[in-house]
């Protein structure tokens, strides 16, 4: 009873440790943060920053709420937070809910079975621990399927929270807005912690779509996870045995106790991991010498469809090449293999593991090509080259996959193949190694970045143009203006007029050594900025005037758009995807300059 309830006890630890520690893609302390790093330098976040009146992505901010993470500091370069944000949503279990199946638009859904491989828990019947999380796209974005909130957290501090989302691509867009429409009562302090706040934001959200380049994360592929881990004997002992009551002599000899699969190593995240580590030690930047300038930002119309574009279905039996340019996670899914989701395209449909796309026929096997290597063990080893001729991505001269007669043989299923024959219902034992790993990084890294940094551009994208027209009106009691006239056009490129809600803030300070001070206008709302000419809009500042004698002074024109929810049909049925609504916030900086300047230029 007691060792029956032990077993119990070990699945639901070993669950815990997985998630709190192992289901990470691509690495959280190297990878992203190299990724996002030379996403921002393809990006045109540069001119996007200096529009909201900073000098560089190098200028520093100070987030004044930061209570996590307190070691790596409150205060830190834009470029920085970035950086940190693509490192920190890897933190706690968040990582369960960055997985994201294009063709079902669900979420992680593996079971993976406890079997036992030494000892005492053999007799034992197979446990199942079900691995399961939200869909990326969807924890992203923030929004459902119906295009309403969701994952909206309470108060507090939830920066490991794994059951809501402080920092989606929602509540960054709402962080945005927020941080440029300060008011006379919000201290200068607040308006930086703000911007900070944006900007670990967005570095989580690209986390998220650079996951959509890991092929497990896309292909429902946990099980990958652990093989990649590697949980050595250590962690072992530390986790695992006290909740297993065993004794040392009872350990000795454990073996393969965890997981009865292959461990296979050098996964693809794990391969990329190092090679970048490797590169870097000796002075080299390997993200940066494969995207070299070829890669550019990547342009579409909507924020969800850099993750899908609804064009890989789950009823495919023709390649449509669409998918080339279509959402990340479908390319890469239908694209590449990854450790226990190979070529699943003969598995029924219902199965979570089922992908129409890579199949064997894609490989060209007749023209295979066979090399003898020396295996880890000093034997002879032949391996062949697989290159993969059709269906979207080609590997014409670079091996798409491998196998050998001397490889552990089990497939997808953990099925034992025939030393004989080394098959399994026709499945060959297809091995993913060092130069196969190579081959997907030299595609998928260049197109994880220029997607990326497509989705900066993205998210910044707005741009009005403005002048003040008129002579502003100066309470002469006050020493202040009180009133304004912009006028404005709507210049950002493939926008069509819409309607929302413009604001004028602006920031001045009465001498260099004062903090800077805010002032917002009334908001003129639900009506359109004119693209094809300019249109004039008063602001009255009546009660909060703008100092004429003020040192420094900038202006910032705001406009918010009416967030609508957009539907789609979804394959054949009628269906509500989840849907990126977004507010399009428009920073106009004039410049920084005093009034007498200003009364020059009018």
């Amino acid at each position: 009873m007691i060792k029956t309830l032990s077993f119990v006890l070990f699945a639901m630890t070993y669950s815990m440790i997985s998630f709190n520690s192992l289901a990470i893609a691509y690495s959280d302390k190297l990878t992203h943060p190299m990724l996002t790093e030379e996403a921002v330098n393809k990006s045109h976040l540069e001119e996007y920053i200096k529009r909201m009146g900073f000098t560089s992505k190098q200028q520093v901010l100070t987030n004044n709420n930061y209570i996590e993470m307190s070691k790596r500091g409150r205060t830190k370069s834009i470029l920085q937070w970035l950086a940190d944000g693509s490192e920190f949503e890897d933190v706690g279990s968040r990582a369960k809910n960055h997985f994201y199946n294009p063709i079902r638009n669900e979420g992680l859904y593996e079971l993976i079975w406890l079997l036992g491989g030494a000892g005492w828990i053999r007799p034992f019947f197979p446990v199942p621990i079900p691995f399961t999380g939200f869909p990326n796209k969807n924890w992203a974005a923030g929004y459902d399927d119906n295009g309403g909130s969701e994952y909206i957290c309470d108060p507090g501090d939830n920066f490991r929270n794994e059951t809501c989302n402080d920092y989606s691509y929602r509540k960054a867009k709402y962080t945005y807005f927020e941080a440029l429409t300060p008011d006379r009562y919000t201290p200068e302090k607040v308006v930086d912690t703000r911007y900070a706040m944006l900007f670990e934001s967005l570095g989580r959200v690209l986390h998220l779509l650079e996951d959509m380049s890991v092929p497990a994360h896309v292909r429902n592929d946990m099980k990958g996870h652990l093989d990649y881990t590697k949980i050595s004997e250590g962690t072992f002992k530390k986790f695992f045995l006290p909740v297993l009551f065993l004794n040392d002599d009872k350990y000795e000899g454990w073996g393969d106790v965890l997981l009865d699969v292959p461990g296979a190593g050098n996964l693809y995240e794990f391969w990329v991991e190092q090679k970048i580590d490797l590169e870097q030690k000796e002075g080299r930047n390997y993200v940066s010498a494969l995207c070299g300038s070829e890669v550019v930002p990547v342009e579409f119309g909507r924020p969800q469809d850099y993750w899908d574009q609804e064009i890989y279905h789950i009823d495919d039996t023709t390649f449509d090449q669409n998918i080339m340019q279509g959402g990340l996670a479908e390319y890469t899914s239908a694209n590449y293999l990854s450790e226990h989701a190979k070529f699943t395209n003969h598995f029924d449909n219902e199965d979570k593991k089922f992908f129409p796309f890579p199949r064997e026929e894609c490989t060209g096997m007749e023209l295979e090509r066979t090399k003898f290597i020396t295996a880890e063990d000093g034997t002879p080893d032949e391996v062949r080259f697989l290159p993969k001729v059709q269906d979207g991505e080609l590997f014409e001269d670079e091996p798409f996959a491998k196998y050998s007669y001397a490889w552990k043989a089990v497939d997808e299923r953990g099925n034992r193949i025939d030393p004989e024959t080394r098959k399994v219902v026709g499945s060959l034992c297809y091995k993913l190694d060092e130069q196969v790993h190579e081959a997907y990084a030299k595609r998928l890294i260049p197109k994880t970045v220029g997607y990326a940094a497509g989705l900066i551009n993205h998210f910044f994208r707005g741009k009005l143009e403005a002048a003040i027209t008129g002579t502003p009106i100066i309470d002469p009691v006050k020493m202040g203006i009180k009133e304004l006239t912009i006028a404005a056009r709507n210049i950002t490129p493939d926008e069509s007029t819409m309607d929302g809600s413009l604001y004028l803030v602006v920031k001045y300070r009465m001498n260099a050594e004062e903090s800077f001070k805010y002032i917002k206008s009334q908001c003129w709302d639900k009506f359109s900025i004119p693209a094809d000419s300019s249109e004039e809009f008063f602001f009255d500042f009546s009660g909060k005037e703008i100092p004429i004698n003020a040192e420094e002074i900038s202006l910032n024109l705001v406009f918010r758009p009416i967030c609508s929810v957009l539907k789609s049909v979804v394959r054949s049925e009628e269906r509500i995807r989840p849907v990126f609504a977004y507010s399009l916030i428009v920073p106009v900086t004039f410049s920084t300059y005093s009034f007498s300047n200003i009364f020059d230029l009018l």
